[in-house]
This record gives C-alpha cells, structure tokens and sequence, in this order.
C-alpha cells in the first residue's frame, strides 16, 4: 500500500517501481530533484531540479500547482506511473501514467547528469526503453540535449515558457521558441514576434553572441532544433528566459533582450510591429525613483488586476498616447498605475517607475516634423533602389544644379586602380570592400544601416520604415535567385507591418549556374546576356 512505502531521502541518481523518495541527485552531483520552497512565503513548494554549480532551478515538475506540504515524496509505481504524494499516500500530482492497460513493470526514474529525469523500462536484456523525460516538459530554461518546436513523436510543441514573476514560476508572458518556417529562433510575448535569432549559418545564429554559441552544435530535424552539447564532460551554462523577456545564460551572458523591443527598432534582432504614431524611435522606457502619493502623479489612472505583470503595464503604457510612465501597483510585480502629464525623478522617492524618455541614441532630424505628415511624406520623398538611397525631389534639383545637369561622380582610372588593388578578385565588387549593396550589407551586419540615410532626407523619414526597406532591398540582393522574393511578396512585405521578414544573406553580383535542373519554386530564372549579366523573370503566384 501506498502509505506503508518507506521514503528514501538519501541522494541516490534513481529509485526503482514501488519504491517513495524526497530526494535525487545524478551520478557526478550535477544535478539534484528534490522539493523547494520558492516564493516570499516559504510555505509553497515545488518539485524542482536544481543545476548545483549554478545553483539555479533549470525544471519543475509542478508549475501550474504548487505544493504546501514539505513532506511531499515521489512515489513510483509497480506499473510505471509517477506520483507525487503526501505522506499518508494522498495523490498529490501525477506525473506521468502510459495512458493505457499496458504493464511498464520494472521500471526505474533517474536523473541523469545531463539534468534529464527520466523513466525508463529495463527489459530483460538488460537495455532500458525511455518511457517520459522532463526534456519533454520544458520550463523556463534551455539545457544542451533539449529540443525546440514539433516533438518528432508526440507532436507536443515544445517551448521555453518564462516565470509570470520572479518568484512565481507559473508560466509567464514571454516564450522562446523555433519556427520551422523561417528556421530561426524566436522569443513571443503572447501572441506577438518580439525578437528572432536570424538563421542558422556556419552553426551561428546572427543575433546571438558567439561566445555563448561555441559550446553547442545545432540539429535541425522536421519542424524542430536540438541543441547538442560538444563536450559532455564541460559545464555548459544554462540559458534562461526571465519573467521580462531577457534570454541569459547563468553565467551572467546576455543572450537576447526582448525587453528592449517596442515594435519600432531592429537592434538586437528586435522585430517590428504597427506601433502608435505618437511613438518615436528614440523612445524607451527608463526606471526613476519616484513617488506614487506625489502631486505630479495625481493625473494617473490604476490596473488593479493582479494578472498584470510589469510587461503587460509596459504594452498598455506604451501604446496609450497619454502615458508617459507607469509603476507596479502591488509589491509582487504586479498590477499597474500609470501617469499622465508629467513624470519626474525624485532621488528619495519610495517607487520604481518605468518613464518614457527620448535616448538620443538617433538624430532628432530623423524625425519629422509634424507626425500626422510622417506616412505622406514617407512615401513622397522615400525611395530605395540599387544605386542609392535617395528620393528627396529638392536634393535631386540641388544635385543637378551642383553637377551641371549630371547625375554622376567621376573617378580617375589611378583612383580606380588604387581602390581596387589592381583590380584584385579580393575586391571584387560584392565580394570586396566596395560597391554601395555591399556597403549596405556591410553597415547591416554592423547595425548601422541609419548611415545609408541621404542627410537630405533625414527631416522626412521614418527609421523603421527605412530599416525595413533596406531589409527588403538586401533580400532582393539575394545570391542565388531562388532565394529572393517576388514582386508579389515584396509588395506583401512593404504594405504589412506585421509580416517577419527572414534574415537576409551576404548580396552577390555575379551570374550563378542556370537554375533548370532542380526547379525549387515558381520562379525561374535563366541567364541569357552574353555579358554574364543576369536577369530575373518574375511570375505571379
């Protein structure tokens, strides 16, 4: 029976069918499961592995229920079924059941060193069947040996979903996860794209610091990715999506800052999306110390839901025109208070407020000057295309003018000859260190791509929607024709703001093999000039 089972709370790396235990630990003592107090109250529990070196929870069993009872034990039964119980052999929580009538006797739970708890038959030669895992039931951290997107078997999607607070580790607003269609990673806050890692190229994602990369290889199979470890015997640093929508590792490395993206800027790997006209690009939100009770704040308005966490404030702020800053109004995270009018920093204030403040990371005269104008003139003065980034009708005139009616730089064929060594093949144009597409590529990798602005422009556009061109234009500039979009997609990407564009890959300009044999899409393309120049046959799909 049940009660009658003797607890084992010795540190054992597994516990076999019919047998109860409080407490596990792998076989090196990198990992231990055992029940854990988290919360400010110290009375809820929950059953957790904890990495040891990092001491860092990295899974629980029980998110969405916790435990009050901190003599809680696992309890594994004759027919493979995992229980959490009471000491009096109360079903607490099930873990795992087969589902079925079929006998899974002589079983064995275990964690593994990799942090994997497991459940495994022993058959009778000796080898084990794995019947369920915990990598098959992500929480808020990412372990090498885990797996993103479509489980191959199951078709249970598997994604790291973060805490809704710090100390509250039911499932949160933000989740990291993989998208098989644009084979990137991706971090959502609920419904929405907030940052993408870009593809994968060379086993390095481009919106992901190398040094946190070096220690992985990634497996791409059927909708998902598994993060392989290269080393078993290294410490591998777990990553973590935190309640705000950062992804770090337990070193302290910054992977990913969700937090940062407000819909209007492509730093980072943030993506895009329709954002109040009132919003500027330079805007962010900043933390002050301040006074609820102070007279400034009396023009201010309350969120008494507790469902509201300080990511739900900061959507909700942002995207009211009247807010200027917001605080939480409960000493959990939770709730909202915003403010309206005026919002000043107090040094001896008793709050922490998020205030709406202009960065002057960008120019001012990136912004035009009146907002209700910002789309006409956007689309009147705005143009990008292959030579130059340049649409300003007075510019042109002042152009032509300055020029005696040409259009044209000359260069003297010495200059030619320095500029390009000779003509080297090293500089050759998309391949060198030359080329106005290949100065736009180079100036993207390094997140500058403001510095292709015509200055003559600079009062009339928009930074996104300049960004986003660019993006365009660089996916135009594809290498192999296949892989670049059609008119019909370009004018989708260009009307729909909420459309994720793919990363694009380094331009080239020269003429690649036919594309007759393999034919990959409906677009086809053939070479045809005599000067080895390409042309692309566009078709409507």
């Amino acid at each position: 029976m049940l009660w009658r089972a003797i607890i084992n709370t010795s540190a054992n790396d597994s516990f076999n069918a019919s047998e109860t235990t409080s407490k596990l630990c792998s076989a090196a003592s990198r990992y231990c499961l055992y029940f854990k107090a988290i919360g400010d109250d110290g009375n809820t529990f929950y059953l957790v592995t904890d990495d040891i070196r990092a001491d860092s929870v990295v899974w629980i069993a029980n998110r969405d229920e916790p435990i009050y009872d901190a003599a809680a034990a696992l309890f594994l039964s004759d027919h493979g079924v995992l229980d959490i119980i009471h000491p009096d052999g109360k079903l607490i929580k099930r873990l795992y059941s087969l589902g079925t009538e079929d006998d899974a006797s002589n079983t064995v739970a275990s964690l593994l060193d990799t942090g994997n708890f497991v459940i495994e038959q022993v058959n009778k030669d000796g080898s084990k069947t794995l019947l369920w895992q915990s990598f098959d039931t992500p929480t808020d951290t990412m372990l090498p040996g885990m797996t993103l997107g479509v489980h191959n078997k199951t078709g249970q999607k598997l994604s790291i979903v973060s805490y809704f607070l710090d100390k509250a580790p039911a499932p949160g607003a933000f989740a990291l996860e993989w998208d098989p269609n644009g084979e990137q990673l991706i971090i959502r806050r609920k419904d929405k794209v907030y940052w993408a890692s870009g593809v994968l190229r060379g086993n390095k994602f481009d919106n992901i610091p190398e040094e946190v990369q070096d220690m992985f290889d990634y497996e791409i199979n059927d909708g998902s990715i598994s993060f392989i470890a290269r080393n078993e015997h290294y410490y591998y640093a777990p990553w973590k999506l935190s309640s705000e929508g950062v992804l770090f590792d337990s070193l302290g490395n910054v992977i990913a800052r969700a937090d940062k993206c407000y819909g209007n800027n492509y730093d980072g790997g943030c993506q895009a999306w329709e954002t109040p006209v009132c919003r500027h690009v330079d805007e962010k939100f900043d933390e002050i110390s301040a006074a609820v009770e102070h007279a400034d704040y009396i023009n201010g308005s309350a969120d008494q839901a507790a469902s509201s966490t300080t990511s739900d404030c900061k959507a909700a702020c942002w995207n009211n025109c009247d807010c200027v800053g917001f605080t939480n109004l409960y000493d959990n995270g939770t709730g909202c208070y915003f403010v309206y009018g005026t919002l000043q920093n107090i040094g001896n204030g008793s709050d922490i407020f998020h205030k709406l403040v202009r960065t002057a990371t960008f120019p001012p005269s990136l912004y035009p000057p009146n907002k209700k104008d910002r789309k006409g003139t956007w689309k009147k003065h705005t143009i990008l295309h292959m030579e130059n980034f340049s649409g300003h009708e007075n510019s042109i005139e002042n152009q032509e003018t300055r020029l005696n009616g040409h259009d044209f730089r000359q260069f003297s064929f010495a200059s030619i000859m320095e500029a390009t060594n000779s003509f080297s093949s090293t500089n050759k144009l998309g391949e060198g260190g030359f080329g106005p597409v290949y100065k736009a590529w180079e100036l993207w990798k390094e997140g500058q791509a403001l510095e292709l602005i015509d200055p003559a422009i600079h009062d009339s556009v928009v930074q996104h929607q300049v960004l986003r061109s660019i993006h365009i234009g660089l996916l135009c500039a594809e290498e192999c024709a296949v892989d670049r979009p059609t008119i019909l997609e370009i004018l989708s990407m260009l009307t729909n703001s909420h459309e994720i564009l793919l990363l694009p890959k380094k331009p080239a300009f020269y003429c690649g093999e036919r594309v007759n044999a393999i034919d990959r899409s409906p677009k086809h393309i053939k070479t045809d000039s005599i000067s080895l120049m390409s042309i692309t046959d566009f078709s409507a799909r």
